[in-house]
C-alpha cells in the first residue's frame, strides 16, 4: 500500500540531494567560493538540526535533513581544498554559540527547545548571505536553491499533515523554506540583468558628472588666473574680493568630484562589463 508519510520525506530528501549536487558543481567550477570555516559552522548547525528534528518527530520525517548534512559534509570537504580559510564573521560567532548552547539545552531539557534555538542560528546565518545577494546577485545561481526550497516546502507539508499540524515542529521547515526561497529569488537571472543595467547606468552617469565638473573647475581656475593678472586694474579691494569669490570658490565642486569618483570606484570594484 502506498504510504504518503514515507513518500513525501523520500521525495524531499531526493530533491535536497539534487540541490546539493548542483551546489557542489558550482563550487568545483568556482562559481561559488565558500569559506571552509563558515561551512564548518553550517555543517554543525545542519547536523544538530537533523538530530533534534528527528528526536522531535522520527528519523523518516528528518530524512531530508540527514541528506542535507551529508551534502554539507561534501561541500565542506571540497572547500577545504578549493577555498581559502578565513576567520568567522561577526554574524557566524553567535551562530556557533547558539549551536553549542543547543547541545547543552538538548541534553538538559528536550530536543524541541534546542531546535527552536537552532532556528535563531539559521536566521543569523542566512541574514548576511541574503544581504550580500541583495547588493550583488551575481554571488550565486538560483537552480540549486529552487531544489532546496521545494524540498523544504515538502517537508513542511509532511510535518503539518502527519506530525500534528501547527506545532513547534513546523517552525524550522517553514523558516528554511522561506529563507531558501528568498535566496533563489535574489539570484534570478532576470534580476542579474536588471542589476547590471542599473549599475551601468549609474557608472555612465558618474563618468558624465565627473567630466562636467572637471571642465567647470578648469574654467574657474582659468578665470581666477585672469582676475589675479588684472588685479591692478580693479578699482577697490572689495570689488576684487567679490569677483574672486564668484569664481574661485571651487570647494563644493571638488567635494562633488570626490563623491562621484568614490561612487565610480565602488561600481568599478563590482567589475561591471
Amino acid at each position: 500500500m502506498f504510504d504518503m508519510s514515507m513518500a513525501l520525506p523520500v521525495l524531499a530528501a531526493i530533491l535536497h540531494g539534487v540541490g546539493y549536487s548542483l551546489y557542489n558543481w558550482q563550487t568545483l567550477k568556482g562559481v561559488t567560493k565558500p569559506n571552509p570555516v563558515s561551512l564548518f559552522i553550517w555543517l554543525f548547525l545542519a547536523a544538530l538540526n537533523a538530530a533534534t528534528f528527528s528526536a522531535m518527530n522520527d528519523p523518516v520525517a528528518a530524512l531530508q535533513m540527514f541528506v542535507g548534512t551529508i551534502g554539507m559534509t561534501v561541500v565542506f570537504s571540497m572547500a577545504l581544498f578549493t577555498g581559502k580559510l578565513r576567520r568567522p564573521t561577526a554574524w557566524e560567532w553567535p551562530v556557533l554559540v547558539l549551536c553549542l548552547m543547543s547541545v547543552y539545552v538538548w541534553k538538559r531539557t528536550d530536543a524541541t527547545l534546542a531546535n527552536m534555538m537552532l532556528v535563531g542560528g539559521v536566521t543569523l546565518s542566512f541574514a548576511p548571505y541574503i544581504y550580500g545577494l541583495y547588493v550583488d546577485p551575481r554571488l550565486d545561481r538560483a537552480r540549486a536553491w529552487w531544489f532546496f526550497t521545494i524540498a523544504w516546502s515538502i517537508t513542511s507539508i509532511n510535518t503539518f499533515v502527519f506530525h500534528g499540524g501547527f506545532t513547534l515542529s513546523m517552525v524550522m521547515p517553514v523558516v528554511m523554506t522561506f529563507a531558501h526561497l528568498v535566496v533563489a529569488l535574489l539570484c534570478l537571472e532576470s534580476r542579474k540583468i536588471s542589476w547590471l543595467k542599473d549599475k551601468r547606468k549609474k557608472r555612465d552617469w558618474a563618468l558624465h558628472q565627473i567630466d562636467v565638473l572637471e571642465q567647470e573647475i578648469a574654467q574657474k581656475h582659468s578665470i581666477n588666473e585672469k582676475i589675479h593678472a588684472q588685479a591692478v586694474d580693479i578699482g577697490t579691494g572689495v570689488e576684487f574680493a567679490r569677483m574672486q569669490a564668484r569664481w574661485s570658490n571651487t570647494a563644493d565642486d571638488h567635494a562633488l568630484l570626490r563623491r562621484y569618483r568614490r561612487e565610480l570606484m565602488e561600481i568599478e570594484e563590482l567589475r561591471i562589463t
